[in-house]
């Protein structure tokens, strides 16, 4: 598990596609020390450690996952947020992140607003239902959901999370991986609303 508070900015050191998806290789802190089956969250998307020497960290990624995230266009170079797994003791300074990726949701549009940025993305189709004042991960970073309207969403960013993340260098048109509130996700009930024959007799009403 995640937070979605971002530790680093990691850069892309090598790419390449294998016939059962992608192997890439990511420069991280010098100060890190990662062992293979660690899991780290990298732009969002969980991915296993396969190698590590100092510096660097190597991951494989299954063609559904290219298929589902940005991660299909990615290449040499390209910067990456990065985030270890939690310790059981850590502060929850975020929220819940598995690194699941539901889909990527396309950035609309941005403004500035007192030095924040306010962000207008749409939703992939099938992914959970946003929340009202929910938390949201957009490529791996902790963020809440401001507003609703339809398929759309709004999000706020701070500058310290603008000057901390890869978000800065988004723009309109841009796909960011997205992983809708887990809490949200799982409590949400999931019986049709409204008083229903089978609703009375669960609730014994009938018999």
């Amino acid at each position: 598990m995640f937070t979605g508070i971002i530790e680093a900015v990691g850069v892309i050191r090598r790419i390449e596609r294998t016939h059962s998806g992608a192997r890439l290789s990511v420069l991280v802190p010098e100060d890190w020390e990662l062992r293979p089956g660690e899991s780290v969250c990298v732009s969002g998307i969980c991915l296993t450690v396969t190698a590590f020497k100092p510096k660097e960290a190597s991951f494989d990624a299954a063609s559904a996952t290219l298929a589902k995230t940005t991660l299909a266009l990615w290449r040499n170079s390209t910067r990456v947020n990065l985030e270890r797994a939690m310790k059981a003791d850590s502060r929850m300074g975020g929220h819940w992140v598995a690194g699941h990726v539901e889909g990527t949701a396309r950035l609309l549009r941005r403004k500035g607003s007192g030095g924040s940025s306010v962000w207008e993305l749409e939703a992939p189709a099938g992914a959970p239902k946003l929340v009202q004042e929910g938390s949201v991960a957009l490529d791996g970073v902790s963020l809440t959901v401001s507003a609703l309207r339809g398929a759309a969403f709004e999000v706020c960013l701070i500058p310290q999370t603008l000057s901390a993340t890869t978000l800065s260098a988004r723009r309109e048109g841009d796909r960011l991986n997205l992983e809708t509130d887990l809490l949200a996700k799982y409590a949400r009930p999931q019986r049709q609303s409204g008083v229903t024959e089978a609703f009375l007799r669960e609730h014994g009403f009938l018999t």
